[in-house]
């Protein structure tokens, strides 16, 4: 018995995994040179015994391990993710602002259903991290390409001119996957103010902070604007914004349905990968002011 494919998974982009794996299968290195792969993070060897041994003592000797545990992650761990941020981004941050996910990825896909709908737009700089455009094509959001100049680093101007009233979200990845640029200071707080003017989020995937290779690694402050930032728009935003953007569409102004959106006092929702700090309306996932 065969089942029809949903178009939404036909149209989704084949990850280059798949691709790159059977390119290695077809061919016949030398006995001389091993093959030294440093395509990818996951795990190619099992962890230290130390380590291993801790994973056992655990399966073992607590039963808590066979057991679902608090839906938002281990109280402990969400407290120590909350004061090494406050440390790192100049926040005010405590365990009721964090979220543990299993990795990046489900941080991303979180974060998505949270802010964007079917339809929606999120901007992606490209290249791009293939599963963030799988999670896009998955979602019925579109994913629009920001072409990296020089240096593959993304221009905050160029990606203003593709913010339209459909954008929700603009994603940053430093150090990228997969080009390894880390992002200026600069390019991170403009990108931060271009976030704030136009009332759409800023999701910054941080997955490979710790391998930044400067002497002290550029952040987007919490501290800035005041404090943590909010909700992600409601929907009384989105309409607003819907209707600013008809309004300069009918009146030819160009420049404004590219880019111009509502004030800066517009919400804001800042997620970063690994642990996936997402505020939302959620009762477990707001924090009192």
């Amino acid at each position: 018995m065969s089942f029809t494919v949903s178009k939404t998974m036909a149209r989704t982009q084949r990850p280059p995994i798949m691709q790159a794996q059977a390119w290695l299968r077809e061919t016949t290195l030398p006995a001389h040179l091993p093959l030294l792969n440093v395509s990818q993070a996951a795990p190619v060897a099992p962890p230290p015994e130390p380590l291993r041994a801790a994973m056992a003592r655990f399966v073992m000797e607590d039963p808590d391990t066979h057991l679902y545990g608090p839906d938002l992650g281990l109280p402990t761990l969400r407290a120590e993710i909350a004061a090494q941020w406050s440390r790192d981004y100049g926040g005010d941050i405590d365990a009721d602002h964090v979220a543990i996910t299993a990795g990046c990825n489900q941080a991303f896909a979180a974060a998505i259903a949270t802010l964007a709908e079917a339809g929606d737009q999120i901007i992606l700089p490209t290249p791009w991290y293939f599963n963030h455009k799988m999670w896009c094509d998955l979602s019925g959001v579109t994913a629009v390409p920001l072409p990296c100049g020089e240096g593959l680093i993304p221009d905050p101007a160029q990606a203003a001119r593709l913010i339209t009233h459909k954008t929700r979200a603009i994603v940053l990845v430093t150090p990228n996957n997969p080009c390894g640029t880390e992002y200026p200071a600069g390019v991170l707080d403009a990108f931060y103010d271009l976030a704030q003017a136009h009332g759409i989020a800023l999701i910054v995937d941080e997955t490979y902070r710790d391998f930044d290779a400067r002497e002290r690694r550029p952040v987007v402050l919490l501290g800035l604007g005041g404090g943590i930032p909010a909700e992600h728009p409601s929907e009384q935003l989105r309409e607003q914004r819907t209707l600013e953007h008809q309004r300069q569409a009918s009146a030819g102004d160009v420049e404004g349905r590219q880019g111009r959106g509502t004030s800066a006092d517009d919400v804001q929702l800042l997620a970063h990968g690994g642990a996936g700090g997402i505020r939302g309306d959620h009762p477990d996932l707001h924090a009192d002011p």
